[in-house]
C-alpha cells in the first residue's frame, strides 16, 4: 500500500507587503470603479502600471477582479464600492488585496489567504462581507473557508489561473452589528492538495482579515 506523504505546517507569514498607500487614500464623492483603483495604486507600484484585467468571477454583490502585468499582480473587489461601503461616508471605493511580484515566492501562507473584511449596507443594518483571491496555487484543487456561524464557503479554484471566496452572511453572529468577532473561534481554511492531502489553517480575527491593501479594517 502506498503511503501519502504528509505536507508540512503552513510556513509563517513573510514580510507583509509595502504596497499600501501612503497617507491614505483620497475619497471620490462618487463609486470609483477597479480600473480606476488599480491606476491610483499604480501610482505607488510602478510594476502595475498598465495592468489589465486577465480573469474576473461576478459574485452576488458585484465583480472580483485579477489584474495583471508581466511583473506584478493584484486583486480588485467592486462590491465594496457602493453606498454602505467602508467608505460610504466620503466616497465608494472598491478595495483591493493581495499584490504580488511574479519575481517573488507565491506559496500557501497565512498572508495569501488571508481575508478582507468590509461592511455592506442593507435596510436592515450592514452586513460583515468577507472575501479572499489571488492567481491558482501550484497543485492545490480546492480551498475552502469555514465561519465561526458555521457557515462553509468553497472558494473558486482552477479557472483562468484565478481563484476567489465571496461570503455575505445574512444572520447569525457575523450578521449582528453587536458582535465582537476578537472573541470568535478564528475562521478555518482547508486545502486539498493534488496528491489528495488536506492543509488546515486558521485565520484569526483581526490580524488574517484586514487583507485589504488601499483602505483600512
Amino acid at each position: 500500500m502506498t503511503t501519502v506523504p504528509t505536507p508540512p505546517a503552513l510556513p509563517p507569514n513573510p514580510p507583509p507587503p509595502t504596497a499600501v498607500l501612503p497617507g491614505g487614500p483620497e475619497f471620490p464623492d462618487e463609486a470609483v470603479s477597479c480600473d480606476d483603483e488599480v491606476k491610483e495604486f499604480a501610482r505607488f507600484e510602478p510594476s502595475l502600471r498598465d495592468a489589465a484585467v486577465t480573469a474576473q468571477r461576478e459574485t452576488a454583490l458585484g465583480t472580483i477582479y485579477l489584474y495583471e502585468t508581466n511583473t506584478a499582480w493584484v486583486v480588485c473587489d467592486d462590491s465594496t464600492a457602493v453606498p454602505g461601503g467602508p467608505h460610504s461616508e466620503r466616497g465608494y471605493t472598491p478595495t483591493l488585496i493581495s499584490f504580488h511580484k511574479k519575481s517573488q515566492d507565491y506559496s500557501l501562507y497565512l498572508d495569501t489567504l488571508a481575508v478582507s473584511q468590509n461592511y455592506i449596507a442593507s435596510p436592515d443594518g450592514a452586513y460583515s462581507y468577507f472575501f479572499a483571491g489571488g492567481h491558482d496555487f501550484d497543485g492545490v484543487q480546492a480551498i475552502s473557508y469555514t465561519f465561526p456561524d458555521g457557515h462553509t464557503e468553497d472558494a473558486v479554484v482552477g479557472k483562468n489561473g484565478f481563484w476567489s471566496m465571496s461570503y455575505l452572511p445574512t444572520d447569525g453572529v457575523l450578521a449582528d452589528p453587536r458582535t465582537n468577532t476578537s472573541r470568535l473561534d478564528p475562521i478555518k481554511v482547508k486545502l486539498r492538495h493534488s496528491y489528495d492531502n488536506f492543509w488546515v489553517a486558521s485565520l484569526e480575527w483581526g490580524e488574517d482579515t484586514c487583507a485589504q491593501l488601499n483602505h483600512g479594517c
